[in-house]
């Protein structure tokens, strides 16, 4: 588009009614290129565009300066910190961390000599866990009945929310009772928070319904954790050589997930609930003896 008389008449008397632009308390204006500086950081909070417009040379257009940028750059992280807060503290929701849960931590851990490596694990996935989150590992803590596989799970959550990572709590049968519920704005958003959470603990694997739907929901979420490298860490019951065996095609495509996303780490020793059963009959009756000592 060429330049024309007239044009440039239409614009100069546009220009003319604009109010100029002129220095603030905390600016000045640079003689050496003609623009507005910031007296903070020296830099230009004006820039000319060049040639952009036909019929005006080097329009002057306002912008930030480095002090101003990084002024924007600290809101927008306070901003993702304050987001970080509000997802943990929706993710404790879904989270079955309560009473002794809420306080499991690595420095109250019962060390048991068989499950000493069980525990360097656990404490190495929580060091490293910016590495092992970026390929999507995960843990799967499995064992019998009592071992400590939640407990250790409840310890790696804590350990990394007090680092700041959304890391959630929550268990295959509760999922399942999430989707049976009314799928309201609540429900989608938790369910939206597990789905994408930075850290995914999900207890008791195979304690869910064997029912085509129950399945389905529980292969989809490990599916696109698994597709998105969204790490998991889960718990079961089940042993490695179940899970390895298994025939139905159901429970299969969900194990070879499982198998590719999280490192087992298997947990052994006798029940700490049948531990603390006989612990507390020994003591009522102790209790008893000296009560009523003749009574036995």
């Amino acid at each position: 588009m060429e330049k024309t008389i007239e044009q440039t008449k239409v614009w100069s008397e546009l220009m003319n009614r604009l109010p100029k632009r002129v220095p603030r308390e905390d600016e000045y204006l640079d003689s050496r290129d003609g623009l507005i500086h910031c007296k903070a950081c020296g830099d230009a909070r004006q820039m000319r565009l060049g040639e952009s417009l036909p019929w005006e040379p080097n329009p002057v257009v306002s912008r930030s300066c480095l002090c101003e940028q990084k002024a924007i750059n600290d809101r927008e992280n306070q901003r993702k910190e304050a987001e970080a807060r509000w997802k943990t503290k929706d993710l404790r929701k879904l989270s079955l961390m309560d009473g002794r849960m809420l306080d499991a931590k690595f420095a109250c851990y019962t060390e048991r000599k068989e499950n000493a490596e069980a525990l360097r694990l656990a404490k190495a996935y929580v060091e490293h866990f910016d590495e092992r989150a970026k390929e999507g590992h995960g843990l799967m803590l499995y064992g019998t009945v009592g071992t400590g596989k939640s407990y250790t799970a409840a310890c790696i959550a804590n350990a990394l929310l007090d680092k700041g990572v959304p890391a959630g709590i929550t268990s295959f049968p509760k999922i399942l009772e999430l989707y049976e519920g009314p799928m309201d704005e609540k429900a989608e958003h938790l369910k939206d928070l597990m789905y994408r959470a930075t850290l995914l603990i999900v207890d008791d694997l195979g304690a869910e319904r064997s029912t085509d739907w129950a399945l389905e929901k529980v292969y989809d979420l490990v599916d696109f954790r698994y597709g998105k490298k969204l790490p998991l860490i889960l718990t079961t019951n089940l042993t490695l050589q179940d899970m390895q065996q298994e025939k139905d095609i159901r429970y299969k495509r969900i194990y070879d997930r499982i198998f590719e996303m999280c490192c087992p780490v298997e947990m052994f020793g006798t029940s700490f609930r049948l531990e603390k059963a006989a612990d507390n009959y020994d003591s009522m009756q102790a209790m008893a003896d000296e009560e009523w000592p003749g009574l036995r």
